[in-house]
């Protein structure tokens, strides 16, 4: 009778190891090498059950204490808040009345023409002065001005003394007054007169 070596299981010469075995041992190295960082190497290490017990209850401890490095970071800065003011200055434009005078002479046949500046307002127009009361009445007109001439917009060809005309400015521009002789004097004659516009303008600082 021939004495032969025991034979080893099949599993032992394939180097498989029981189910059981693996079950308890790989998942253990698995997390093992997640908590600290390290990598499985090819081979597979193999451990006793009463070490597979100590490493599980090590790693009870290592991974809570994991959880709780995670959980701790860098303190959160506070955030700030930037306000801006932001002031706006209203400016205000005061009006006020301004009265024009003007004194002239007209012959026979004459007209005269003054031009001004105002705001939007009342415009009064008044034939203030007009000394002889001999030679006929006289022509009398409030216009816009254009730099060249006058184009009445109101007018009168029988102005006496304290004749008014009055309109009104809608926009800010240049405006007239003609006086003139509609009907023609006597050769030699003079008319003199004194008249007088008020308006509005911005005033001055």
């Amino acid at each position: 009778m021939k004495w032969g070596k025991p034979k080893r299981p099949a599993t032992e010469k394939a180097g498989i190891y029981r189910p059981l075995e693996v079950a308890q041992v790989v998942p253990s190295l698995i997390l093992w090498s997640v908590v600290h960082g390290s990598k499985l190497g090819p081979s597979v290490l193999v451990l006793e059950p009463g070490m597979i017990r100590s490493v599980s209850r090590a790693l009870l401890l290592v991974l809570p204490m994991a959880a709780m490095v995670l959980g701790c970071g860098s303190p959160t800065s506070p955030s700030t808040t930037t306000t801006t003011t932001t002031t706006t200055t209203t400016s205000t434009t005061t009006f006020v009345s301004k009265t024009e005078t003007y004194n002239g002479a007209l012959t026979t046949g004459g007209s005269d023409v003054y031009h001004f500046h105002a705001t939007p307002g009342v415009i009064t127009l008044t034939l203030v002065s007009l000394p002889s009361t001999l030679l006929p009445p006289i022509g009398l007109g409030l216009g816009t001005w254009d730099g060249v001439s006058c184009t009445l917009v109101l007018q009168t060809t029988a102005a006496n003394e304290g004749t008014v005309i009055t309109g009104t400015a809608s926009i800010e521009s240049d405006f007239c007054v003609r006086i003139w002789d509609p009907a023609g004097f006597a050769a030699g004659y003079v008319q003199n007169y004194q008249m007088t516009a008020v308006h509005f303008q911005a005033s001055t600082p």
